[in-house]
This record gives C-alpha cells, sequence and structure tokens, in this order.
C-alpha cells in the first residue's frame, strides 16, 4: 500500500467519523431536543381556619426542570376564582360541562419584576414558589390557575380545583 493510498484511507475514514458525529448531533439536538424546555408544572394549596371572616391560604407552585439546560420565568400569572358557600353549582355558559367559579377573588404576578426580574430553574432541580393572601371565608371551593411562557411565547399551565371545608 502506498503513501499516497494509505493517505486516501485515512480521509475517507475522517469523512465517515464526521458524518456519523454529523448525524448523532442532528437526531440529539434537534430530532430529540436537548435544549428543548422540559417543565413539569404543578400547584397544591395550604388551606388554613378562618380569621376574623377571612381565610389565609398558601399557594405553592412547583416547577421541576426535567430538561439539560437552566430555564429562566419571567412571568407567572396566579388566578383563584371561587364559589360561595350557599351558591347552587352552575355550568360556565357557553362552556358546559365546565363548572362556573363565578367569584374572582385574584389575578397577580407571582415574580417579584421590580425586586428580581426572573427566576430560574436549574437542570434536574425543583423550585417551589410560595405566594401567601387571604380570601373570604365564605367560600367553599376555589380554581387556582397558574400559566407561564416559554421563551419561544408558548403557555403552559396547571389549573386545580381545592374543596375549602373538606373534611369539616
Amino acid at each position: 500500500m502506498t503513501v499516497e493510498e494509505k493517505k486516501l484511507y485515512l480521509d475517507f475514514a475522517q469523512f465517515i467519523v464526521i458524518l456519523i458525529g454529523g448525524i448523532y448531533a442532528y437526531f440529539k439536538i434537534w430530532k430529540e431536543g436537548i435544549f428543548r424546555p422540559r417543565i413539569q408544572f404543578d400547584l397544591t394549596l395550604n388551606n388554613f381556619e378562618p380569621v376574623n371572616g377571612e381565610r389565609p391560604l398558601e399557594v405553592v407552585l412547583i416547577i421541576n426542570n426535567k430538561g439539560s439546560v437552566r430555564r429562566r420565568f419571567y412571568s407567572i400569572t396566579l388566578r383563584i376564582r371561587g364559589i360561595r358557600k350557599g351558591i347552587p353549582l352552575q355550568f360556565w355558559q357557553g362552556r358546559e360541562p365546565r363548572l362556573l367559579f363565578p367569584e374572582k377573588l385574584m389575578e397577580i404576578q407571582v415574580i417579584h419584576k421590580e425586586k428580581y426580574g426572573h427566576v430560574f430553574v436549574e437542570p434536574g432541580v425543583e423550585q417551589l414558589l410560595n405566594y401567601v393572601t387571604k380570601i373570604p371565608a365564605d367560600i367553599k371551593m376555589i380554581s387556582a390557575r397558574a400559566e407561564f411562557e416559554y421563551d419561544n411565547k408558548k403557555d403552559h399551565s396547571i389549573e386545580k380545583v381545592f374543596d375549602l371545608n373538606h373534611g369539616k
């Protein structure tokens, strides 16, 4: 085998290695989306006994970054609507059979932009954001909805219903 043949084989082997690396990168980055957001988003509620006609609530937003890159959250909206005691349950007109929560209790931004600007969550980390508020004590059931936007303006949300008098 001549030196030129060896060089030709070496060039061909390098080409094959680069081609395989390119194919691997294509599937890893674009098909599997290793840089895509993978956020598990949840919320829970700590319900306290009423005090002087008002009920303290603690809403806990749970952000679990299951992706491989740090995620920043610039805006997280929390909405809470309720149903008062003694009010019959009704469907949301035009959205049947969805339940109507007629009392708008709050709609706020959870992230304090003046102080922090954003919240970040590292890969593999579960971040808890607590928001403590109060609502009228005669609210028997609430719907809590939290939502945020990914970097590419896609919404992600969680909505849960809580019975505040359960077991009482």
